[in-house]
């Protein structure tokens, strides 16, 4: 009879403990079939070599292995972004390099050999502005200094007290120039652009169309061969130069370094006038001649 109970308690022993095995069995096909991380990564359990058990300890490590396989996933996610991200910032640099030497390549190949350097290909936007006005600063400096030369050899040169007046006509006011006006003007009539050329034209003293109140025939009486005609005007550029030159009146006329004279248009006369562009010859005023001559100790 004993014998009988005691086998009976066996087996139900047995039993009970052959159940949570079973389960265990089949739990270990289910768990973590098929997980889906951040950014496209999947997670299987062959993958990662997990296997299921049935206490508590199993399941918190299956846990943080997932864990740690989302959290590896991502930060190679944003490792692959930020090298992403600094590849475009790399190759944006490279474009903005480019393009600055196309137009340092670009602003030297319009720039006169006197002035242009190889080493400014290196230099920055900032650098190669500054570069261009020193060295346009420079040229304009040694055109001058040429001039200077120039105009001190220059002979007949009035007096910087005279007074040249054109008279008022056709609208147009009256225009008084002194010696000093006619000297800055003669010392502006050497100076020559980058390919050697002098503002101006050639005055060949051709005659009157309509002669002169005074009966003259020619600009300047006595004058032979070409001369140099240039704007009575104080400027030192070819674009004031030319402003002036349609705004006054008044040409200073030269021969190689000698100042031949002041000429003017006769101002009364208007457009359709025969003799609309003819020179006279102007002198300096009476009141001036007086002056200079009662300062002559004989």
């Amino acid at each position: 009879m004993r014998l009988s109970i005691i086998s009976v308690l066996f087996l139900a022993t047995c039993t009970a403990l052959a159940a949570p095995i079973d389960s265990i069995k089949g739990r270990q096909e289910d768990i973590a079939p098929g997980l889906v991380l951040r950014n496209g990564v999947t997670y299987t359990r062959n993958a990662l070599g997990l296997t299921a058990r049935s206490d508590v300890y199993d399941d918190y490590r299956l846990e943080r292995r997932v864990n740690a396989a989302k959290k590896q996933a991502n930060k190679d996610a944003r490792k692959d972004r930020k090298t992403a991200a600094k590849a475009e910032v790399q190759k944006s640099k490279q474009k903005a390099i480019t393009q600055a030497n196309k137009s340092v390549d670009k602003a030297t190949a319009k720039t006169p050999a006197h002035i242009a350097s190889a080493e400014r290909a290196g230099q920055s936007a900032a650098a190669t502005k500054k570069a261009d006005m020193k060295a346009a600063s420079q040229a304009k400096h040694e055109q001058l200094k040429a001039a200077g030369k120039e105009y001190k050899k220059t002979a007949d040169l009035p007096a910087r007290t005279a007074q040249f007046t054109v008279p008022a006509g056709g609208g147009k006011p009256e225009r008084t120039y002194t010696g000093k006006d006619v000297r800055k003007a003669n010392f502006g009539s050497h100076i020559k652009n980058n390919s050697g050329d002098r503002f101006g034209k050639q005055f060949n003293n051709n005659p009157h169309a309509v002669p002169g109140p005074d009966g003259s025939t020619r600009p300047i009486p006595g004058m032979t061969g070409p001369g140099h005609e240039h704007p009575l005007s104080p400027a030192t550029t070819f674009s004031q130069m030319k402003k002036d030159h349609k705004a006054e009146p008044a040409r200073i006329i030269s021969q190689t370094n000698n100042h031949k004279g002041v000429i003017a248009h006769d101002q009364s006369r208007t457009a359709g006038h025969p003799g609309e562009n003819d020179h006279f010859l102007v002198h300096p005023s009476r009141a001036f001649l007086e002056e200079f001559f009662s300062e002559v100790v004989y």
